[in-house]
């Protein structure tokens, strides 16, 4: 969520996301696969499940978000100033249109992410206690937004 672009694509990074302390003391990460960044956007068509630390989930919706936020922002972000956005193209912009792959990409993550969050992840506010962890509100704040900033078709939206 840098102003400017990072010299470091997102593909690149190939560090995993994330597992409970519990799973690093008990040296069960051992038995458990590695999810990095790359690895969410196969995680729909693969099977297998999402983090499941919150943590980790966090820094999936993080990044799911960004990027999201990123296609709409797109080339007009980099354009040059006030004035000549002013006289140039329309500001409207539409990620599933302009970039309906990109889209469907993080739309599918989003959405597996989100069904697969784990039941201590989640927010019930029928139940006394809505959540479990103090975390799971950040959780689901950061999840909850991707599909409106990838859907959004207009700047007059806003």
């Amino acid at each position: 969520m840098l102003p400017w672009p990072s010299p470091i694509r997102d593909e690149t990074i190939l560090t995993p996301l994330p597992y409970a302390p519990d799973e690093y003391l008990t040296g069960s990460i051992l038995h458990l696969p590695d999810i990095s960044l790359r690895d969410l956007y196969e995680l729909p068509y693969s099977g297998a499940p999402p983090p499941n630390y919150n943590y980790g989930l966090m820094m999936a919706a993080l990044h799911l978000l960004d990027r999201a936020k990123s296609i709409r922002e797109g080339p007009i972000a980099t354009q040059g100033t006030f004035r000549e956005l002013a006289h140039g193209p329309s500001m409207s912009r539409s990620p599933r249109a302009d970039t309906p792959a990109v889209y469907r990409e993080i739309m599918d993550a989003a959405n597996h992410l989100f069904a697969k969050l784990p039941s201590s992840a989640r927010i019930d506010l029928q139940s006394p206690v809505p959540w479990i962890s103090f975390d799971v509100p950040m959780l689901v704040s950061l999840i909850s937004p991707v599909n409106s900033h990838a859907y959004i078709n207009s700047w007059s939206a806003w």
